[in-house]
């Protein structure tokens, strides 16, 4: 694994499997088998592609079947610290909460298929104490894809803060602090499952 450009920054990943994946009936979206494994493992073989960026621990937020999820190779599995499956800004809260990481790789359970530069993107992109978010499609008017992000620790007040009043959008805390927009040519790397349909 290779070291950080910054030579002193730490960064941790955290994966998103938490949420009811009502669309998808309410199995736990992470364990649901696409190509023979689960869509998680996909998600975790992934980070190991990524290249020049070294991530330090992996940690996956979730909220069932905590056993089988701890019998990946992660650092630890996270339930969300509020109840009633409050959103992915939760599930950031709770596992950055485990970790002293500088910086936290933000990715969600159900895309399988992120580009292996995805990190040394963002990497390039990130600035001082904010996030730089994956986007896609035309650069004048990028989509957002906000589950798939790089985040400082300095940002993290501001997502608790949200929280706590209400404010779920991932988006708007990405909004509110500094941030910066990595742009992707690729859109279908970035596709996610939210129906059985989708998977077949």
């Amino acid at each position: 694994m290779q070291n950080n450009p910054s030579g002193m920054e730490t960064l941790d990943a955290i994966i998103l499997a938490g949420g009811q994946a009502t669309r998808m009936g309410g199995v736990d979206k992470g364990l649901v088998l696409w190509r023979g494994l689960p869509l998680v493992e996909h998600v975790l073989a992934s980070l190991r592609r990524q290249q020049q960026v070294a991530v330090r621990s992996v940690w996956i937020s979730a909220n069932r079947h905590l056993e089988t999820y701890q019998k990946l190779d992660v650092s630890g599995v996270v339930k969300d610290g509020l109840p009633d499956f409050p959103g992915p800004l939760a599930g950031i809260m709770a596992a950055s909460q485990m970790s002293d990481a500088d910086w936290f790789l933000i990715v969600p359970c159900d895309s399988p298929c992120l580009p292996d530069d995805l990190l040394s993107c963002l990497w390039a992109s990130r600035i001082p104490h904010g996030v730089a978010v994956a986007v896609t499609g035309n650069p004048d008017s990028p989509d957002w894809q906000a589950a798939v992000c790089l985040a400082h620790r300095d940002s993290l007040p501001v997502l608790a803060e949200r929280l706590h009043a209400g404010k779920r959008s991932l988006m708007g805390w990405q909004q509110s602090v500094p941030h910066q927009l990595c742009h992707f040519d690729q859109a279908d790397r970035f596709a996610n499952f939210n129906t059985l349909e989708e998977l077949e």
